[in-house]
């Protein structure tokens, strides 16, 4: 979930870590007004070669939300310089009366069967080793 004061954060330990392009990766997602944030955001997209949607491509997809006017003014306007306009969100599944999914119905069925299984296998070995254990006993 995105939160712009743990991006900050992070790129103040990357500062401290003295990696100042991936500190940029985490200033362009906060507003921050650190001193060094200017410079650490410039080295993160000189990597790019002016192409901004590859800055975007290096955004954790979790932190992608789905409209620029979700984040705070200063990122939405450095999103709006490097095109981003927002991920779609998917659409949440079909989810049948009982309020499960198909895969969830199928999942739980496939469970069944492997526990009927086993349950049938444990009958069967118990009664044959039952049947050994008789043969060995008539045989004394």
């Amino acid at each position: 979930m995105y939160d712009p004061r743990l991006c900050e954060h992070i790129a103040r330990l990357c500062v401290k870590m003295s990696d100042p392009v991936e500190a940029g990766r985490w200033y362009f997602l906060s507003d921050s007004s650190d001193a060094e944030s200017p410079a650490c955001i410039t080295k993160f997209l000189q990597q790019f070669n002016r192409h901004p949607k590859q800055a975007i491509l290096q955004i954790p997809t979790n932190l992608r939300l789905e409209s620029v006017d979700r984040y705070p003014p200063v990122v939405g306007e450095r999103l709006r310089a490097a095109e981003f306009r927002g991920v779609p969100r998917k659409h949440k599944p079909k989810r049948g009366a009982d309020g499960k999914t198909w895969k969830a119905r199928l999942i739980g069925a496939g469970c069944l069967v492997v526990a009927a299984y086993l349950l049938i296998a444990l009958v069967v070995g118990i009664g044959t080793i039952g049947a050994f254990i008789a043969k060995i006993i008539r045989s004394l």
